[in-house]
């Protein structure tokens, strides 16, 4: 449907009726680069449904292989369920490994505890999804950059920002830039990703 207004508006009012809002981003320079991230950004942020960026293709499609893993970042576990959730589907319908992939600054040893948690209910749900839980030390953004070079998809969780200067989400926006496959940007219903 075409209308008029700020795209990010128009976008989000159509998709409150969509399961999914599919955007493309060439992103061919600094400013080009900038408009499409800020539609994408501020949609994930605040849209009604999931929203996917789609890159154009760049020189990463070369190290694509049959079977390349659906990957899903966990930030805080309390929240994840959302994102976990639509991994799991994408995962199943693709037939595809599953990826949970926790990046944490310094591991304890109850991380992966926790993770295990979070994906026990939907383990036993479907367990023809292969799943392998990871917790990484390392910045998320690069970790989950460079796993993007040979997944099929990512996903992210997102919570609504209370104040629009918080620095929270730097994540999902970095990776809505610069991710090397589609990337989908789940928002929670609760307020957390």
């Amino acid at each position: 449907a075409a209308g008029r207004g700020p795209a990010p508006a128009m976008l989000a009012a159509a998709g409150r009726d969509a399961d999914l809002v599919v955007l493309g981003s060439r992103g061919r320079g600094p400013v080009t680069g900038a408009l499409l991230g800020s539609v994408g950004r501020t949609l994930a942020e605040t849209g009604p449904c999931p929203v996917v960026v789609v890159h154009e293709r760049g020189w990463w499609e070369a190290l694509r292989a049959d079977g390349d893993p659906v990957v899903v970042g966990v930030g805080h576990l309390a929240g994840a369920a959302q994102a976990v959730r639509f991994a799991f589907d994408e995962a199943e319908r693709r037939a595809a490994a599953l990826h949970v992939v926790r990046v944490v600054r310094t591991a304890r040893p109850d991380d992966r505890a926790a993770l295990d948690g979070l994906l026990a209910d939907e383990t036993r749900r479907r367990p023809s999804v292969d799943v392998v839980p990871r917790v990484v030390e390392g910045d998320p953004v690069d970790v989950l950059t460079r796993l993007s070079a040979t997944a099929q998809l990512v996903v992210l969780g997102t919570r609504v920002r209370r104040r629009p200067w918080s620095p929270r989400g730097h994540v999902h926006r970095a990776l809505l830039r610069h991710a090397r496959c589609p990337t989908v940007v789940v928002r929670s219903r609760d307020g957390r990703a």
